[in-house]
């Protein structure tokens, strides 16, 4: 398990640094550049894949009070969500093959940013922002550290080396390949139909 810290200091390494940091407060150049970058490229990688560890389902939060010209319900834009994923109606099914997807739209009203779509209830999956780093895979934690070495090069460096970027670039793109092949495993698809007892006593 990571901290912030422990992300930011390898992120450092492997940009060639040898000066590491022991808190985001630190008076180091190192330090402040870490604290400025951190949350960007951390909410960049959570958006560029449907991780599932950071997967959220929410039931819809109409809102009454809100209206649009070209969608009958307005509901509330989940906190910390950086991506939403799908719209989904109420009724479950056994298989994912079989949940039907609706369609939706994003933007602002009177109240805030909001989702536009046909349901007056149902459920939403989106990405969410994790804030707990103990909470993310190994291969997402070297992902994330890569990437943030790539933001962290250029603002203390000076703007780095280019071939030093272009390497940080390519093992950034590994890493992130083998971190979304990695979560894509962790599944185990449902049944179309479920397990009778016949076959439960036979397995």
């Amino acid at each position: 398990m990571s901290s912030i810290i422990d992300i930011c200091n390898i992120a450092l390494a492997y940009m060639g640094q040898s000066r590491r940091i022991s808190s985001l407060d630190d008076t180091s150049v190192e330090a402040a550049q870490c604290k400025l970058h951190y949350e960007p490229v951390k909410k960049a990688i959570l958006a560029r894949y449907p991780w599932r560890f950071a997967e959220r389902c929410a039931a819809l939060t109409l809102r009454n009070e809100d209206t649009h010209p070209e969608w009958p319900y307005v509901h509330e834009y989940p906190s910390g969500c950086i991506r939403i994923l799908k719209i989904m109606p109420t009724e479950k099914t056994w298989s994912p093959e079989l949940v039907q997807e609706e369609p939706f739209d994003i933007g602002m009203t009177a109240s805030g940013k909001s989702i536009f779509c046909n349901l007056s209830a149902g459920w939403i999956k989106y990405i969410d922002d994790i804030s707990d780093p103990t909470l993310f895979p190994p291969l997402f934690v070297q992902a994330l550290g890569w990437s943030l070495a790539i933001a962290l090069i250029t603002s203390t460096v000076g703007g780095g080396n280019i071939g030093v970027k272009n390497n940080l670039m390519q093992y950034f793109q590994e890493s992130m390949n083998a971190a979304m092949a990695a979560d894509a495993n962790e599944c185990q698809e449902q049944r179309t139909q479920p397990i009778s007892d016949y076959e439960r006593a036979r397995l």
